[in-house]
């Protein structure tokens, strides 16, 4: 049943003020835990008037639950169990404002309606439901105001009353004996009571009630009471075919009910009956037994009971006698009513209005199913032109699928009847449609999910699917319906769409990487540099610039820029792109005499970016920080980006981030900060997918975690790179291997010592001279010279081996040499598959010849010891020479 509008807004209002209702009954507990012993009374009123209002919206809960409340405030219970039936009402409360509201409808029915209740809501709400479905209302909140109204000329036709008034039970009970002592018109009167007493009922049954409704009550319910109660109170008109002589006794007794709301029409033939049927909309249908012989009276009956016109309507059987074989055969023949001429004429017409009331539900009861018969009919019609849909038993046995089935997999309709649901080529079930899933669809959850639908002729078809089962009063599965859609336009839609997004991303990550965002120098200024990065979306909107200012001093700059893949990737090389266009402007204002300060480069890129940025609701971190080699200094301003992290001697420092991100604030005026840089220390720049990164529970690794890991990286390695390398694999195997929420970039910055070089050649022959050159340069001035050339050889040998036979992914060689005291030690780094190097060998006799073959055996003669590994994606070649005590 559809509900009126202006109820259904009612209804909103209802629910908005539900926390108001709420608040009041708790600040009623707490009163009455303050003990103050009127606040029970209160809090028994707000939930007497809350189970009413609830009930008629409908909200059965909600109702439930204060007429809980109510129970407990008359049996003087504890507050804490009071508290906990407010707790209930709250969820309920809670429940219901996050539900649908039901639908609309506007019904016409002319008739008086007065209601007299305590609760102005509840009142309220009947009033805007009864006045919605057409019935004119009146609203009193006293028995006084309402007698007034019927004294002053008001006669409603339905009174709908309240039993609780002021605290008291019995007082409508009371209301209702005063009004039949005063009224002078009959008036039918609707109880609504929230009590469960059945005394309380029985004395409103007897105080002069039509009904006594329990509350809560739907307005559903409500409506059907007061349409049933005032149709009791009118006589609709009645046409009543009489079948039988017009001077017997069924005439005779017609003759003597003297009722004007009967129309009654006599047909002495029986082929007369279908044209007086066809011709006239009857109520019912007596028969005069006396003027048919049992034999014709069952044929007659049998007759009307078949014709679709008389079908629903009652058969009466008039007998003049009590004579019981004549009753028998009446009853036997199918009739409705047995009326013999001993029956009262006042007995008679309720009797008959009672018969036809019946048999109009149940012609209304016989449309509604057929027309539901039939929008069942058309909704499966639809959804077989739409979609495909099988029917399984109990046991999953296919019974029964659409037509289009056969045609769209090829197979024959036979041949999908009759096979189990768990069977793929039947398209019900994917082959990882798992027990445990079948298991919660025999529960009564609707299974769905996507999968092939296998096809004899061509590859398979898709399916969006949706598996339901029915279940039995028990709860158990006795029939199963499978809805299946073709989507595999869609699919290959997806996967074109899908394809095309993954070369576009490869090709933009692969023009980041060579353009917007290529690999470091390995050594610039003689200081060893590494940066790693991960993206978290294909793309990186991480970046960083590498600026060389002298033959002692570089700058580097990293960001991040809100958001990821290509749009932040974009914003990322115009904010280095502008970076360039501001130094070319500063070096041009300064006409070559200065290099421009950090903060005056921020400045500058500050004044360029930040109006656009605010534009695009977007904006940058970053850090800019220079390094100084001669004055062994860090130069550094920060926006809002991670602290750079400079370990020095086993401890580590943070170097302060002074100003917001850009794109935040307009106007802002950059300083910069001078921190020791001495030889031996390394610095991080990173941004804060590393530091954010979480593992599977949830826990995030934060600072002091990376801290930990770069702190571990440093015991191990020395060079950058290896590093970089360590801290990011060690950032993953925190994270379990899970997919980074954010873009992960590292760059590590080594300050060579005095015994330290760093350098990075091509991965070519051609590099052997500046090789040798590198080794004689950085060896000690103490070593003799033949040392020295033992070193470069080993050396040369060990970097054409690799360059010859290395599966190397990178175009470059980093080059370490370290000595100290009596020793000296040169690695080789280069990123690619494990080299494993062979066995050395021995040197050949110098008459064999040979052209190769000369290499390991080499290497092993010149150094004292030699080695290789692969670690993190890089193989390192290492090569130990000792020497004399002072030499």
């Amino acid at each position: 049943m559809t509900l009126p509008t202006g109820f259904l807004a009612l209804r909103e209002r209802f629910l908005s003020r539900l926390p108001e209702r709420l608040d009041r009954m708790r600040a009623h507990l707490s009163d009455f835990e303050g003990g103050d012993p009127a606040a029970l009374a209160e809090l028994r009123r707000e939930a007497h008037s809350l189970v009413g209002a609830a009930g008629l919206h409908d909200m059965t809960e909600l109702a439930s639950g204060a007429a809980r409340v109510e129970a407990l405030t008359n049996l003087n219970a504890t507050a804490a169990t009071l508290a906990e039936s407010i707790v209930q009402i709250a969820a309920a409360i809670e429940r219901q404002q996050s539900g649908n509201a039901p639908d609309a409808e506007t019904d016409h029915t002319q008739a008086d309606i007065a209601l007299l209740f305590q609760g102005r809501d509840e009142m309220a709400s009947q009033a805007a439901l009864l006045a919605g479905a057409g019935y004119r209302v009146s609203q009193y909140d006293s028995i006084e105001a309402f007698v007034a109204a019927v004294e002053a000329g008001e006669r409603p036709d339905l009174l709908l009353l309240g039993l609780q008034f002021q605290g008291d039970d019995y007082a409508g009970v009371q209301y209702l004996s005063h009004l039949r002592a005063r009224l002078s018109f009959p008036l039918p009167v609707l109880i609504l009571s929230a009590s469960r007493s059945i005394d309380l009922g029985m004395a409103a049954y007897r105080a002069g009630a039509a009904r006594v409704l329990a509350k809560p009550i739907s307005a559903e319910t409500l409506l059907h009471c007061v349409t049933d109660t005032l149709a009791a109170r009118r006589i609709p008109a009645r046409s009543l075919l009489a079948i039988g002589r017009p001077d017997g006794g069924l005439a005779r007794f017609i003759a003597s009910l003297d009722e004007s709301w009967l129309a009654v029409t006599f047909c002495t033939e029986a082929a007369d009956i279908p044209a007086r049927l066809a011709t006239t909309a009857f109520d019912a249908v007596i028969l005069d037994a006396a003027a048919n012989a049992p034999e014709r009276m069952r044929a007659l009956v049998s007759l009307l009971n078949d014709h679709p016109e008389s079908a629903p309507l009652p058969i009466l059987v008039f007998t003049a006698t009590a004579d019981t074989q004549r009753r028998a055969e009446a009853w036997a023949a199918g009739s409705a009513a047995i009326v013999d001429a001993s029956l009262a004429p006042a007995e008679f017409g309720p009797m008959l209005q009672a018969l036809c009331r019946r048999a109009a539900r149940g012609r209304r009861n016989a449309g509604a199913a057929a027309r539901q018969q039939y929008e069942h009919a058309r909704q499966r019609q639809a959804l077989d032109h739409h979609a495909i849909i099988s029917l399984a038993d109990a046991s999953g046995t296919v019974f029964e699928t659409s037509p289009r089935h056969g045609p769209l997999t090829g197979f024959a309709r036979t041949e999908l009847i009759g096979s189990h649901l768990t069977l793929h080529r039947d398209g019900f079930a994917p082959p990882e449609f798992s027990a445990e899933t079948l298991a919660q669809v025999h529960d009564g959850l609707v299974w769905q999910g996507e999968y092939p639908l296998p096809c004899r002729h061509e590859e398979a078809r898709w399916v969006q699917s949706s598996l339901v089962p029915f279940l039995d009063p028990q709860g158990r599965p006795y029939q199963y319906m499978v809805i299946r859609s073709d989507i595999t336009d869609r699919k290959h839609g997806e996967q074109a769409l899908d394809t095309a997004r993954s070369r576009e991303t490869a090709l933009a990550a692969q023009i980041q990487a060579t353009l917007l965002l290529p690999a470091l120098p390995g050594v610039v200024a003689g200081v060893p540099i590494a940066s790693r990065s991960c993206a978290s979306a294909g793309v990186a909107g991480d970046f960083h610039a590498l600026i060389e200012l002298g033959p002692d001093t570089f700058d580097l700059m990293i960001g991040d820029v809100m958001g990821k893949g290509v749009p932040a990737a974009l914003v990322g090389a115009a904010v280095k792109m502008e970076l360039s266009q501001c130094l070319l402007e500063l070096h041009a204002r300064s006409a070559g005499a200065a290099v421009p300060e950090p903060s005056a480069i921020l400045d500058a890129l500050h004044r360029r970016l930040t109006s656009r940025l605010i534009e695009l609701e977007c904006f940058v971190t970053l850090t800019y920080a220079r390094f100084d080699c001669r004055q062994q200094t860090l130069t550094s301003l920060g926006c809002g980006h991670p602290e750079i992290l400079v370990f020095v001697d086993g401890g580590v420092h943070e170097v302060p981030n002074q100003h917001p991100p850009l794109g935040t604030i307009a106007n802002e005026v950059y300083t910069q900060t001078t921190t020791p840089w001495p030889k031996g220390s390394v610095v991080l720049l990173y941004s804060d997918g590393l530091s954010e990164s979480s593992d599977p529970e949830g826990r995030m690794l934060d600072l002091s975690g990376l801290q930990e890991i770069a702190a571990c990286a440093l015991s191990q390695h020395h060079h950058p790179a290896q590093i970089a390398a360590f801290v990011l694999d060690a950032t993953d195997r925190f994270a379990a291997g899970q997919p980074p929420a954010d873009d992960r970039t590292l760059i590590a910055v080594r300050h060579a010592t005095d015994s330290e070089h760093f350098g990075d050649l091509p991965n070519t022959l051609d590099s052997i001279p500046a090789l040798q050159a590198f080794i004689l340069e950085a060896s000690p001035p103490t070593l003799s010279e033949a040392d020295r050339d033992r070193m470069a050889l080993a050396g040369v040998e060990a970097f054409s081996n690799i360059v010859k036979h290395a599966r190397s992914n990178s175009n470059t060689i980093g080059i370490v040499f370290r000595h100290a005291e009596g020793q000296a030690e040169l690695s080789l780094h280069y990123d690619g598959e494990p080299f494993e190097l062979p066995p050395p060998g021995t040197l050949p006799e110098p008459e064999e010849l040979r052209e190769s073959g000369y290499g390991l055996p080499l290497i092993h003669a010149l150094s004292d010891a030699f080695s290789s590994r692969h670690a993190l994606g890089t193989n390192i070649t290492r090569l130990v020479f000792h020497f004399p005590a002072g030499g």
